[in-house]
């Protein structure tokens, strides 16, 4: 009997009643969303410029510790090389003086060399001469 009853609505009148209803939800939605996001900006305490101000101090001090933190490190390692630098110059100067050591004492044996050349040249010249 239920099944043999069939309810004529209007189609027409429905949707758009429905669409009103829908249409008046998502206004309802909107308006909210927009109270919300007001009292966001607005209604902040501390105000914004607060807290900008409280980040930019704070991202300051991160970076003046970085900042400092980055020169130690520098200045070690430049200290280390330094130390460095300084141990090969000695080691230069040491083999420079060593090398001069060296040219010297050889200019000596060769002066020698040349001396007993001579006198042997000399010897010979003299052998020479008298045969």
């Amino acid at each position: 009997m239920l099944a043999q009853t069939v309810i004529d609505l209007p189609l027409a009148g429905t949707m758009k009643w429905l669409v009103g209803l829908i249409g008046f939800i998502t206004l309802g939605i909107a308006v909210l969303s927009f109270v919300i996001l007001t009292k966001k900006v607005f209604g902040r305490k501390p105000s914004i410029g607060k807290e900008l101000s409280d980040n930019q101090k704070a991202l300051r001090s991160e970076i003046y510790q970085v900042n400092g933190h980055t020169k130690k490190e520098l200045n070690a390692r430049f200290y280390a090389l330094e130390k460095r630098v300084d141990a090969h110059d000695e080691r230069f100067e040491e083999l420079m003086l060593s090398n001069a050591r060296q040219w010297k004492e050889l200019a000596h044996d060769l002066s020698e060399m040349r001396e007993t050349l001579a006198f042997i040249r000399g010897r010979f010249e003299k052998r020479a001469n008298q045969e």
